[in-house]
């Protein structure tokens, strides 16, 4: 059976949002149950910790921004008694601090218990800023709906799905003899996005892809602590260090490294398992120097 990850918890809110209710019901529900009060002891855990703890808090989210994120939270507290609805309130306050080392995640009797469900949605995707692609399908043997562009579920249109989706998982980018150029994706992140945004500085090289994942202004991806909530035993992981990059080019707070051409893989390169992208890196490293 595989194992829980962040994409399948993220199921149970799509399932809800797309009007799954009967699906939704049966996935979300687990055996704990908790009051109002207990809820609340495990929010201001999690609120004073972050605001003690986290060194990069305030780079993520505005002081204002980040108080209505609490009290947004706080209110959805009146409408859950579960574990997994305590998850989609706190997620939307980790989300906006914009700091893909921060996360929450269920208890581990509660990750146990989805272990042995069933998969919904058995569908892995590949998301683009205008497109949704089916990347593998788990439940077919073959690769009949592989490269599918993804219009829509029960109605809703796929880009409203991505967008609730996107509230709720938390993301945070002189040595040359020749033309060198590095290729970058949504799956660039942490150190290796640390040295995108520092090859990016110099102007010989080129940057080919898609905006990374970690950010271009620094990182939090080395010590981390992990925090169990007394009541819920939901986890909480919060970064304790920050490294910031000192850059010339001054990029946008919360975005990470974009890239200088950007190439994004089509539904067809997805279904003939080729590489677009690194066939146009290589068409490029062939292709005669400019003189400047």
């Amino acid at each position: 059976m595989r194992s829980i990850n962040v994409f399948q918890r993220c199921v149970a809110i799509l399932l809800a949002f797309v009007g799954v209710n009967a699906l939704a019901d049966e996935l979300l529900p687990y055996p704990a149950r908790y009051t109002d009060r207990q809820l609340a002891g495990d929010l201001g855990m999690v609120e004073g910790a972050l605001r003690e703890m986290h060194p990069d808090l305030e780079r993520g989210a505005s002081y204002e921004a980040f108080e209505n994120a609490v009290r947004f939270a706080s209110g959805e507290l009146k409408k859950t008694s579960t574990e997994t609805g305590f998850l989609v309130a706190l997620s939307r306050m980790i989300v906006l601090i914009g700091n893909g080392h921060t996360e929450i995640r269920l208890s581990e009797a509660a990750e146990r218990f989805y272990d042995r469900q069933p998969m919904y949605l058995g569908l892995r995707f590949r998301h683009t800023d205008e497109h949704t692609n089916i990347l593998h399908d788990y439940y077919a043997d073959g690769d009949a709906l592989v490269g599918r562009e993804v219009a829509s579920i029960n109605g809703t249109p796929f880009d409203r799905i991505r967008s609730l989706m996107s509230g709720f998982v938390s993301g945070d980018g002189d040595i040359q003899t020749g033309r060198v150029i590095v290729l970058i994706d949504g799956s660039t992140d942490a150190v290796a996005s640390d040295l995108a945004s520092r090859l990016h500085q110099e102007r010989a090289i080129m940057i080919l892809g898609e905006e990374s994942a970690g950010a271009y202004h620094g990182k939090t991806s080395m010590v981390r602590q992990t925090l169990v909530l007394p009541r819920t035993k939901m986890r909480i992981t919060i970064p304790l260090e920050r490294f910031d990059a000192s850059y010339s080019y001054v990029a946008k707070i919360g975005r990470g490294v974009m890239p200088d051409e950007i190439v994004v893989p089509t539904g067809v390169d997805i279904v003939s398992h080729r590489d677009h992208v690194m066939e146009h890196a290589m068409a490029l490293a062939q292709a005669p120097e400019e003189a400047d």
